[in-house]
């Protein structure tokens, strides 16, 4: 009965700790929120960690505002493209295309055009290192809820990795480098070849 108890007190202090570490830190939220909103455009190559161990590399591409692009180059040559909330999956080994539309907070928040923790997510959670500031955020709203994890640098100047956490606590770490922002990118970039539109 007492850890009963107990893990409803934790349940109900949840979001006011998390509502006290978002006020311990509302310099640095602001800086990152800052940041973000200085990219317009941003290439980088990835390295992610799947919740088994599986290893995959590729490139990420944002445009603000609404679009997105992940291209696995290996294991599995896989693109994701994100252009206003519509989503297109391309597995280039089945040579196969699925389009689903949906606002997801893991694809679509680096891409809004001017962002905010408090308005386009709840902070979870906020921690900082000697070398790296997180920042935990989710959308209340969405059905399978995930979380969102961005790490930066102590100066809160990079987008070092993201972290997603799904609804059964399992996380995916994808660490960000060779990082270019504000850059001119191909309007090609986020388009498949027509004759895979036509499908």
């Amino acid at each position: 009965m007492k850890l009963v108890k107990f893990a409803i007190i934790i349940l109900f202090m949840s979001p006011l700790l998390a509502k006290a570490e978002e006020t311990k830190y509302l310099k640095e939220i602001s800086l990152a929120e800052k940041y973000l909103n200085t990219i317009t455009s941003l290439r980088a190559d990835f390295r992610q960690i799947s919740p088994e161990g599986e290893v995959s590399v590729g490139k990420l591409y944002v445009s603000k505002p609404g679009k997105l692009k992940i291209d696995y180059l290996s294991p599995s040559l896989l693109t994701i493209l994100l252009n206003n909330k519509r989503v297109t999956y391309f597995d280039k080994e089945l040579d196969e295309v699925t389009r689903t539309s949906f606002d997801s907070i893991i694809l679509s928040f680096l891409t809004k055009k001017d962002i905010s923790f408090a308005r386009d997510g709840v902070i979870r959670e906020v921690t900082k290192e000697k070398d790296l500031f997180t920042i935990m955020v989710e959308d209340p709203n969405e059905e399978e809820q995930q979380t969102l994890g961005l790490v930066f640098d102590s100066k809160i100047s990079v987008l070092k990795e993201m972290q997603v956490i799904d609804q059964d606590k399992k996380i995916t770490q994808i660490t960000l480098s060779d990082i270019k922002t504000n850059i001119v990118l191909d309007k090609k970039t986020f388009v498949l070849d027509r004759e895979f539109l036509k499908r």
